[in-house]
């Protein structure tokens, strides 16, 4: 069996998700520095509710996770640094949590190779925090989960 890794977007902050919630770019360096690029995360195939990742039901690892900017049309940029406002956005928003996933060779990651394949695989975050008004603070990142886009329309579609 040849091992899949699939570059994914993990997160997009400051934007809100389809269950109202908002992560700030504070939240997605907090997650990151979370994260050890020499430690994979394991994550588990549906929605567990425990803090604490099954290994026993893993079916995939994040070998690597960073943020990038998304990019500003052109047009919009230059209207906001006309208006003065370009530098708050380049310092607030357009950041995207990219991930690498790597599937395990368990039932559970056979699977989620099967929805990935099929184009129905979700991520979704998996943590604990605080939320108020919609906006998350004081996030501890437990791990990204996948699953079907059809069981739950909160994670993030590759």
């Amino acid at each position: 069996n040849k091992i899949m890794k699939i570059e994914a977007i993990l997160a997009v902050a400051n934007k809100e998700n389809l269950n109202g919630r908002v992560y700030s770019t504070e939240v997605f360096r907090d997650m990151a520095k979370q994260f050890d690029n020499n430690k994979p995360m394991f994550g588990e195939l549906g929605m567990p509710s425990d803090s604490i990742v099954s290994l026993k039901n893993a079916s995939h690892k994040i070998t690597s996770m960073r943020i990038e900017r998304s990019r500003l049309p052109r047009k919009k940029k230059k209207t906001l640094k006309k208006q003065g406002l370009y530098q708050n956005w380049k310092n607030n928003n357009g950041r995207i949590l990219f991930g690498t996933i790597e599937l395990l060779d368990t039932e559970a990651g056979k699977l989620a190779k099967k929805m990935f394949e099929d184009k129905t695989a979700v991520v979704r975050s998996r943590g604990i925090g605080n939320v108020n008004d919609g906006k998350v603070r004081d996030y501890s990142l437990i791990s990204f989960d996948i699953i079907n886009k059809d069981d739950d329309a909160f994670g993030n579609i590759i």
